[in-house]
């Protein structure tokens, strides 16, 4: 994947980007800590995230979490991870993802190409409700980088508000790829709020394809 694909941090304290794009050596590599960019670039950002005077377990808490989201990440073949910690010492409440569609399980089709590229065809795909899909919202929009389809889901994995996510993901269409960029932002239902929404209409608006 030659193609260029450009994402916007969000505004705001607590976001981090992870260097997802800096493929080193897997999983194993950092594991052994050899991969001494990744340790000193989340050492660096945990220290950021923990605030004035931090606690020296805390960061050592944050970077590790950094260096593992960053790995799996990258092994997942994605484009870009954003994540979101809104308050300095406690955990994640928000992920921005961005991979191509190919990258996401769908492997590659007989033939050549790829049949899931149209708008069509992705709306049809994005219609279908997982088991445990509680609500699913589809509609098509009109993003910077071109037609998009635009899917708002709210999936329940427990008996509580606390055990559900909601999604919003925008799926663009490439041709000259075959392929389709997709773009996801996820948070935990109790902390909903239509501001996490906007954040990810607003994102997916920085979204540039080269």
């Amino acid at each position: 994947m030659a193609t260029c694909v450009e994402i916007t941090k969000p505004p705001g304290t607590g976001w981090v980007e992870l260097p997802v794009r800096t493929y080193r050596r897997g999983v194993a590599s950092t594991v052994r800590g050899t991969d001494p960019e990744l340790v000193d670039w989340s050492v660096e950002a945990a220290r950021e995230l923990a605030g004035p005077d931090p606690d020296p377990d805390l960061v050592a808490d944050y970077a590790e979490q950094l260096a593992k989201r960053t790995v799996l990440s990258r092994e997942r073949g994605e484009i870009a991870q954003l994540v979101w910690f809104p308050e300095p010492g406690g955990p994640p409440a928000a992920e921005i993802h961005a991979t191509w569609l190919i990258h996401r399980g769908s492997g590659k089709p007989k033939g050549g190409g790829n049949p899931l590229v149209t708008l069509d065809r992705l709306e049809e795909m994005a219609g279908k409700p997982r088991e445990s899909t509680a609500e699913l919202e589809v509609s098509r929009v009109e993003l910077g980088c071109g037609p998009a389809i635009r899917t708002r889901q709210v999936e329940v994995f427990g008996e509580t508000t606390g055990d559900a996510i909601v999604q919003i993901e925008f799926q663009i269409p490439w041709s000259r790829l075959k392929n389709a960029l997709i773009m996801n932002m996820f948070w935990v239902l109790a902390d909903d709020d239509p501001a996490l929404v906007k954040i990810a209409d607003n994102t997916a608006e920085t979204l540039r394809i080269g």
